[in-house]
């Protein structure tokens, strides 16, 4: 009998069909030529094999537990992806069962995800020097305890969800401050990512965790999460510009020649809301002044439009109060003139008045923010003693490994995953550790929802500095 061999053949994947590997018994006699020919016809007959049922129910379910919804070309794109990850997830924890990773994965709302899409649930990279000041230092007085957990004190808000949104930055900077802000009153007040994201002027596009402390500082403060959507201040736009191919409004602020640039501060346009600056725009003429507002959508309540007062004759009051009874509204459109400039500046026409540092504002600033420090890079025994003598410290990781995307439960290790991770991609928050004979790990509260990981939380191996995470830390204080 002739002798045989085997070979694999990629066949064709219709619609509904998988890419598989079919054997086939060819004698090895047969001439190269014949053989591609044999192979050519094979190919041509587009044999496969249909995913199974049970597969396809797998990812019904896994579509309706993740709130998913796709096209019939989409779907298909997007089961392969899918079926990659679920390849994955079943190899790596096959590895975990044999004692042989430390960590479970599972298929979560990644699983399906284009490079793409994951990369906006990072954040983009995160510069490990920038321009703004700061000071380096951790006592080397401080002690550093065998383990510390400030979930069990009453630091942490719940594990919230920045969607696809690329702010970790914003998330991992309100977390450590809602700590220490507990830490310094007893009252634990969840802080608006928004805000930050609004008005630090980076927006969805990645950011940095120094420069929305400074941000924090220079403002006063940070309001409640809950107070995110309403205005609570009132600003003159006195003209708007173009400078490094930026559009921006020129705002007059009412704090004093102090605050920004000589009082004034310079917001982006013609990119978001920032600020909601354009939510409730207004311009009065001598017969009409004050805000415009629609009674049903009035953002301010009527505390605030108490405090605010108010006076007949439609004028400034005497206190140094905002009037809002201009004696009725003209909400008439404004027409769209082709020829407006590309830049204004009313300050340069004499128009504008010298600051009187007078602010009318309706303050609902929480937590306010004295100082922060970068700890030493690479120095887990600086980590553990900012830990536990001041609180949650805010880290930079890397975190574009599939494990740390599909992580699940366990002490994650990228010794175990098999991938090199090292430009630091996302920010997170270190809440604990535990170092003794049995464990050694961080702590770490993430931003991607409580169905990511451990209810949102991930225990990451210590002593390998493991995705970078002490490449770049803050610790901070407060007032």
């Amino acid at each position: 009998p002739a002798r045989t061999q085997t070979h694999l053949i990629d066949t064709i994947k219709p619609d509904k069909w998988k890419l598989v590997h079919v054997p086939t018994s060819l004698p090895v006699w047969i001439s190269n030529m014949k053989f591609l020919l044999v192979v050519s016809a094979l190919l041509a007959v587009g044999f496969a094999i249909p995913i199974s049922e049970q597969v396809l129910e797998d990812w019904s379910v896994y579509k309706t537990a993740h709130g998913k919804v796709y096209s019939a070309d989409e779907d298909e794109a997007r089961l392969n992806t899918f079926l990659k990850s679920k390849t994955l997830v079943e190899e790596h924890n096959a590895l975990y069962e044999q004692g042989k990773t430390t960590y479970t994965m599972a298929l979560n709302k990644f699983a399906d995800m284009t490079p793409e899409e994951r990369r906006a649930y990072r954040g983009g990279s995160i510069k490990l020097q920038s321009s703004l000041p700061r000071s380096k230092h951790v006592s080397s007085n401080l002690t550093a305890y065998a383990s510390i957990d400030w979930r069990n004190y009453g630091y942490v808000t719940p594990v919230k969800n920045q969607g696809g949104c690329g702010s970790c930055w914003a998330f991992a900077t309100t977390g450590a401050l809602e700590g220490q802000h507990f830490k310094a009153t007893g009252q634990l007040v969840s802080l608006s990512e928004q805000q930050l994201v609004d008005c630090s002027g980076m927006n969805c596009d990645g950011g940095w965790m120094d420069t929305a402390y400074n941000y924090i500082k220079n403002n006063g403060g940070i309001e409640r999460e809950d107070h995110t959507t309403d205005m609570d201040h009132g600003v003159l736009i006195v003209g708007y510009g173009f400078e490094n191919g930026q559009d921006y409004w020129i705002v007059k602020n009412s704090w004093g020649p102090d605050y920004g640039e000589a009082g004034y501060i310079r917001i982006i346009r013609n990119y978001g809301n920032n600020c909601a600056i354009t939510t409730a725009a207004s311009y009065p003429t001598v017969r009409y002044t004050g805000l415009i507002v629609d009674d049903e959508t009035d953002p301010i309540d009527d505390e605030d439009m108490s405090i605010l007062g108010s006076s007949e004759t439609g004028t400034s009051s005497s206190s140094g109060t905002t009037d809002t009874s201009a004696g009725g509204t003209n909400d008439t459109a404004v027409s769209v003139d082709p020829s407006i400039p590309k830049s204004v500046d009313w300050r340069e026409k004499g128009y504008e008045t010298p600051d009187t540092g007078s602010c009318h504002e309706i303050s609902r600033k929480i937590a306010t923010l004295k100082s922060y420090r970068r700890i030493p890079a690479k120095n887990e025994a600086a980590m553990m003693k900012a830990i536990a003598n001041h609180g949650p410290i805010v880290c930079g990781v890397c975190a574009s490994s599939q494990g740390f995307m599909l992580y699940h439960s366990g002490i994650f290790s990228l010794r175990h995953d098999g991938e090199n991770c090292t430009t630091l991609n996302h920010a997170i928050s270190l809440w604990g550790y535990v170092n003794d004979n049995n464990s050694s790990y961080f702590i770490l509260k993430n931003s991607w929802g409580p169905a990511w990981g451990e209810n949102g939380y991930m225990r990451l191996q210590m002593g390998e500095n493991n995705c970078g995470v002490g490449d770049l830390c803050y610790y901070i204080t407060v007032e």
